[in-house]
């Protein structure tokens, strides 16, 4: 029964008509939000609220994995550039600690990228909700050259330069 004392009727589905959605219109951040008809300025401003929050977290979790990054890396680095030795290994653990080198700095890389992903998707986000409460925190903003995911970007990039760098050494100075 509804407010009135009529009875609701279950909704029921229409057979046959299906509307058809766009891989780009599903893809678009537009497609996530809310008619603005049916939403009201508290609803706003609890999901801006919620995004700035998603936002604040994946940036922090971008610096905290940098740092459990370099604390790997020295590990590795340790046992790769001889520092550390390790005994009775029945392979030659120098090429497998450049090895692992590689592959951890492209696995943060690859976290790193998922990270300034989903900090630049909520920030998208971010803007066109500002644009439905009239805020302008992110979409006054302009952005200028070079941004921080260049340089985290280019450290990796650069690493991965090396750690292939000291594989191949080793591998040609072997043969």
């Amino acid at each position: 029964m509804d407010a009135s004392g009529g009875s609701v009727k279950p909704r029921q589905k229409e057979k046959g008509k299906r509307k058809k959605i766009s891989r780009r219109r599903v893809n678009s951040t537009v497609m996530c939000l809310p008619n603005t008809e049916q939403i009201s300025l508290e609803n706003l401003r609890l999901e801006y609220s919620e995004v700035n929050n998603n936002r604040r977290h994946y940036s922090n979790l971008r610096f905290a994995g940098l740092s459990v990054f370099f604390a790997v890396l020295g590990g590795i680095a340790s046992v790769a550039f001889g520092i550390v030795d390790v005994k009775g290994a029945p392979f030659n653990i120098t090429i497998a600690a450049r090895i692992a080198g590689l592959i951890f700095t492209w696995v943060f890389f690859s976290f790193e990228i998922l990270c300034d992903l989903n900090v630049r998707y909520f920030g998208r986000v971010a803007r066109i909700l500002e644009y439905q409460l009239g805020y302008c925190q992110f979409r006054g903003r302009r952005f200028r050259f070079p941004r921080a995911y260049c340089f985290t970007w280019g450290m990796y990039i650069i690493l991965l330069g090396f750690w292939l760098y000291l594989i191949g050494s080793f591998l040609w100075t072997r043969t």
